[in-house]
């Protein structure tokens, strides 16, 4: 979890298809563990990714993610607003358009 503290901003942007809001890094990463320990054994694979320039200094970064959740295989799509940062990059805004809990 250390190297996800270090590519996020704090707060991070999260917008997801229920609501938007700024969340603190460790609560973010307190999630990530959470969500990690409720799938055990759902890794998830990089299907495909693509970046797109966003002004003079942002990359706009679409993930497509496979979960494999009691054999059930969810595609699932993210964006990430990375922006350098004081130790080279960083993510500043999570964009996931699912949520996994509600597929």
């Amino acid at each position: 979890m250390d190297r996800v503290d270090e590519l996020i901003t704090d707060p991070l942007l999260v917008a997801t298809p229920t609501g938007t809001a700024l969340v603190p890094r460790a609560l973010f990463s307190a999630a990530v563990a959470a969500r990690t320990d409720a799938l055990p054994g759902a890794a998830p694979v990089l299907l495909d990714w693509s970046t797109r320039t966003v002004g003079q200094a942002t990359l706009l970064v679409t993930a497509v993610w496979r979960l494999t959740v009691d054999e059930r295989e969810l595609d699932l799509v993210s964006d990430l607003l990375i922006q350098p940062g004081p130790a080279g990059v960083e993510c500043v805004a999570y964009l996931p358009r699912q949520d996994p809990t509600r597929m």
